[in-house]
Parts: C-alpha cells; sequence; structure tokens
C-alpha cells in the first residue's frame, strides 16, 4: 500500500514539475520576446517619430516666422535653418525598425503625406527668394497649409502608434511577472504540501503496531 502511495506522490510532483517548468518556459520566452521587441521597435519609433514631429513644427513656424514683415533682413539664415532642419535621418532610423505590418501601412502613408508636403514647398521657397511675400503669405496658408496638415496628422499617428504598443508591451511584462510570482507561490504551496503528507503517511507507517505473526498449517 505504501509504495503505491509513494508512486501516486512521486507521479504528482513530477507532474507539477513538468506544469511549473512549462509554464515558465512559456512565459519566460514572452517576456524575452516582449522585453525585445520595446527596446528594438517602440523605444526607437517613439524617439525617431517624436524628435521628427517637433522638427516638423519648428521647421513650419520657422517659415511662417519668414513671412513676418520684421523678418526681411533675417530671411536667408532662417531658409537655411529650415533646409538643415530636415528629417530624413530620423526616417531611415524609423525604417531600419519595423517589424509590424500594421506600423509599416503607417509608416507607408507618412512618406506619401511627406512627399506630397516637399513638393509644395519649392514654389514657396520660390516666392520668398523673389521676395513676393504676400503671394508666399497666401500659398502658406492655402496649399502648402493642406500638405503639411496631412503630413503632421501623418506623423502624429506614427507617435501615438508607438505609444499604444509601448503601454501594451509594459502591460504584458507586468501581468507575465505576476503569473510568474503566483505559479512560484502555487509550486512551493505544492511541494510543501505532497511532502507534508507524505512525511506524515511515513510516521504513521512507522509507528503503526507490529501485526501478530499468522500461522498457517506447515508451521503446525
Amino acid at each position: 500500500m505504501l509504495k503505491r502511495e509513494l508512486f501516486i506522490l512521486s507521479f504528482a510532483t513530477a507532474l507539477a514539475f513538468l506544469l511549473v517548468a512549462v509554464s515558465g518556459m512559456y512565459l519566460v520566452e514572452k517576456l524575452h520576446y516582449t522585453s525585445e521587441m520595446l527596446a528594438k521597435d517602440t523605444l526607437p519609433g517613439l524617439v525617431d517619430a517624436g524628435l521628427a514631429e517637433e522638427y516638423v513644427f519648428q521647421n513650419r513656424s520657422l517659415l511662417r516666422d519668414i513671412l513676418l514683415p520684421n523678418e526681411a533682413a533675417e530671411r536667408p539664415d532662417m531658409l537655411g535653418l529650415v533646409s538643415v532642419n530636415h528629417t530624413d535621418d530620423l526616417w531611415q532610423d524609423y525604417a531600419k525598425n519595423i517589424y509590424n505590418p500594421e506600423d509599416y501601412q503607417n509608416f507607408q502613408a507618412m512618406m506619401l503625406a511627406r512627399s506630397n508636403y516637399l513638393a509644395s514647398l519649392p514654389p514657396l521657397f520660390a516666392l520668398i527668394k523673389n521676395n513676393q511675400i504676400p503671394e508666399a503669405a497666401l500659398y502658406f496658408s492655402g496649399d502648402s497649409r493642406a500638405a503639411f496638415m496631412a503630413y503632421q496628422a501623418s506623423v502624429s499617428n506614427l507617435f501615438k502608434y508607438n505609444v499604444n504598443e509601448g503601454r501594451q508591451r509594459a502591460a504584458v511584462i507586468v501581468q507575465s511577472m505576476n503569473y510568474v510570482k503566483w505559479i512560484l507561490v502555487a509550486f512551493c504551496i505544492m511541494v510543501f504540501g505532497l511532502g507534508l503528507i507524505l512525511g506524515i503517511r511515513l510516521g504513521l507507517v512507522s509507528n503503526y503496531p507490529n501485526r501478530p505473526q499468522t500461522y498457517t498449517n506447515k508451521h503446525i
């Protein structure tokens, strides 16, 4: 009887170890993948999209200031700042860290909007260089503004996408860590319980009084 109980307890212990090992391996792999994507995809995307959004806004503000009547002497220098303060490197870095189809679609939509906006700038620069400021101001608030709004919205959409991805991945990491904690607690309780049951059972067997010897006919 004792051997059977020992076998059952041993089997239950091995099964508990197996369940904990499989669950632990799954959670560790999930944590590794999520943490890796957070570091390789989400954080670089937030930095690149955030900086690009800031540069786009700064350039638009510079163009607006260039058209002010009292900025005539500073216009050449301000135009130089607009041309230097570009986002090419940021978007190249962003493209290297795309691992999701939705992110890729958002990026392609942004690049199309950016291309349309950049195509709207040469006529504006030509008007400014020819000192046609009233015409430039009209163009700035018309066709150029529409292209800029589409570009800015697409950049903002990329930034928000990475913010949401970061929140979701951080939530997965926190949730997985909570699961690991409770699995370890349950495993410790299970091992303690099995050991306690086994110890009690062995103690009862060792303290059991010797059974009287039974004689058969061949002993007489």
